[in-house]
């Protein structure tokens, strides 16, 4: 019944169900996060340096200072000539005679220069090691702790914490049991009112990587590395979300399953994850001047349009769920490859800002284009009753030339080159249709000819690599 219910928009509202925004409260305050660093007073950098220092970085200031102070000529090397050096100082103050041969050892032990001297041994020494004591922080206590008495130590105290529990329990194992089962109560009540928290700080985190990536950019793309690892976790925390918080809420104030959700909800769904990863992926990828960042957002952008790409048992199959969604993804396409030109042309953006975004709209503009016009050439797509049925192929097929034709004379090889790209898709749809038609034993042949024709495409690629370079540009 409940499927039933979910069929159409209509039956769900008067079924009492309603829609809950609640999963979009931290991928929002994400995405404003990046928004912030992108277009903030100060940009990135003023962002980064408005961030709070953590206390994990105290691991790579305490290296830094240990590096920065480097070695030490009055400082021993180890316990063990630190003891020879105290026994040299305690003979020169007994005897002064031998002061000449204690120094002369004392340099060697400590590999000095010559100008070493009675203070140096006597007060230099004891203070350096001191100072090394206390300037080696956490690390050095650390290092002092394990010692072998220490560690003996250490281990028996573990050894009795260990085995007390058990042995207290195997006493008195009745209120043991007790015990332990009120314990599993109290983790289970903690954890689901922990929660929230842990959501609420994943989110923070993400956001500070996000942000902080900035002070990695003196490395070799270490700032791209961190912002594409914070945008790439975002997508299973955004879906954590979205399970912690059901989009669609029954009359029963309850959560409704993704299995019993219309086709609808779980089309609004998708558009609005495209939307979302769009909303902070196109500030990151200007943020950071990333390509990559640049082509996901794109990529967001046309998934909430409709295209989708499932992998199956040959690949990767690309396409829309309904021809009105492929209709949309058409129409904005060109409005999106008409505005970009517009935009390179009369340089009203940056071009630093559109070079992000290139790839990605020459990549999806297009193949959306070429695409849904292909899929429409298809024999098995409704087409309206009497049309004949090479009127689509002949508008594709004119569109294709033109284009090709436009881009040879306007010096454009990105048009150029994708036109001959879908035309190859063409030739290749109606040239193993020809062959099925006509008979099943001339597949074997046809799979020949086809495979050493593109063997031959393959060989001129690699000699002409612009041409797929080209397909990443628009004119």
């Amino acid at each position: 019944e409940t499927q039933t219910a979910f069929m159409t928009k209509d039956a769900a509202r008067s079924w009492g169900a309603r829609l809950s925004a609640r999963f979009l409260l931290w991928p929002v305050a994400f995405s404003c996060a990046s928004w912030w660093a992108a277009a903030g007073p100060g940009g990135p950098a003023a962002a980064a340096a408005a961030l709070p220092d953590p206390g994990v970085w105290w691991l790579l200031g305490t290296a830094r200072r240990l590096l920065a102070n480097g070695p030490r000529e009055l400082l021993p090397r180890d316990a063990a000539t630190g003891f020879a050096l105290g026994e040299l100082a305690e003979k020169l103050r007994t005897n002064a005679s031998v002061e000449a041969d204690v120094l002369a050892a004392a340099r060697g032990l400590l590999e000095a220069p010559l100008a070493l001297t009675r203070e140096d041994l006597l007060v230099g020494v004891p203070a350096a090691a001191k100072a090394a004591a206390a300037g080696g922080g956490l690390f050095g206590r650390l290092a002092s702790a394990f010692s072998l008495v220490n560690v003996a130590s250490t281990v028996a105290v573990a050894g009795i914490a260990l085995s007390v529990g058990p042995s207290i329990a195997l006493i008195a194992m009745p209120l043991w049991s007790a015990l332990l089962k009120r314990a599993r109560a109290a983790a289970r009540l903690i954890a689901r009112a922990g929660r929230p928290l842990v959501e609420a700080l994943a989110w923070a985190l993400l956001a500070y990587a996000l942000l902080a990536a900035e002070r990695f950019r003196g490395s070799e793309n270490a700032h791209h590395q961190v912002a594409l690892a914070a945008c790439v976790l975002a997508w299973p925390l955004f879906f954590w979300s979205l399970a912690r918080h059901p989009p669609l809420i029954g009359p029963d104030g309850l959560g409704v399953h993704s299995s019993d959700r219309s086709e609808w909800v779980n089309e609004i769904l998708a558009s609005t994850f495209g939307l979302w990863a769009t909303s902070y992926l196109g500030p990151a990828a200007v943020m950071y001047d990333s390509k990559a960042l640049g082509t996901a957002a794109v990529a967001g952008l046309f998934s909430a349009l409709g295209l989708m790409c499932v992998p199956t048992f040959f690949g990767f199959g690309v396409g829309w769920e309904s021809k009105r969604r492929m209709e949309a993804t058409r129409v904005s396409s060109v409005v999106l490859l008409a505005t970009f030109y517009a935009a390179k042309s009369t340089g009203v953006a940056p071009r630093t800002v559109l070079a992000v975004f290139q790839p990605g709209v020459a990549t999806f503009g297009t193949l959306a284009l070429g695409l849904s016009g292909l899929i429409e050439t298809m024999p098995l797509y409704p087409r309206p009753q009497g049309e004949p049925w090479w009127l689509r192929d002949v508008a594709y097929l004119a569109t294709l030339l033109a284009t090709a034709a436009a881009g040879a004379t306007c010096g454009a090889p990105a048009a150029t080159n994708t036109a001959y790209v879908f035309l190859s898709l063409w030739v290749s749809q109606h040239y193993y249709r020809f062959v099925l038609d006509r008979d099943d034993r001339l597949f074997a042949p046809a799979v020949l000819f086809a495979s050493s024709v593109l063997f031959y495409a393959t060989l001129w690629l690699r000699s002409n690599p612009g041409f797929l370079a080209s397909l990443l540009t628009l004119p």
